[in-house]
């Protein structure tokens, strides 16, 4: 019975630690929605679709500190269209230079990411107007973040600001 006991407390312990971390997307910039495809005109990433671009923050809710190792962070941008699940790399990049970065208790670190949100699905179509995709994509939009210790997962967007 003893024994029982214990492994539920390991248990809840470890469930509490898994939920002190939070990831808040604090920004969500989207731009090239409508691009008109004027063949004498030609500007990079026009093709590309609909460019996103995203400042999170990783928040330590707990009272330990957390060791990040940036060289092995990956980040990915997960969406659903017409009930259907997309995920892709982002690039990202953090707003320090150091590649072992330390977040002390209930504090923060912020990162920013850029994507073209749907390059290399088959809702890219090179077309010039995401208007409808966007639509409903948007509303589905999570980052994910993972390394050696840690899996997040988005789970509110602060602010989306549109770039016409």
């Amino acid at each position: 019975m003893n024994k029982s006991i214990v492994i539920i407390l390991l248990y809840l312990l470890c469930f509490t630690k898994c939920i002190s971390q939070r990831l808040i997307i604090d920004e969500l910039i989207v731009s090239d929605i409508n691009v008109e495809n004027n063949p004498n005109i030609i500007n990079e990433g026009d093709g590309n679709g609909p460019h996103i671009s995203i400042e999170f923050t990783l928040h330590n809710d707990t009272k330990e500190n957390i060791f990040l190792n940036l060289d092995l962070i990956n980040v990915t941008a997960s969406f659903k269209y017409k009930g259907k699940g997309y995920s892709g790399d982002m690039i990202w990049q953090p707003f320090t230079k150091e590649v072992n970065s330390k977040i002390p208790p209930n504090t923060s670190m912020k990162f920013s990411t850029s994507t073209y949100i749907f390059l290399g699905t088959n809702l890219w179509k090179g077309k010039g107007d995401y208007t409808l995709e966007l639509l409903e994509t948007l509303p589905t939009l999570k980052i994910n973040y993972y390394d050696m210790k840690f899996k997040l997962e988005s789970t509110t967007i602060n602010n989306v600001v549109i770039k016409f």
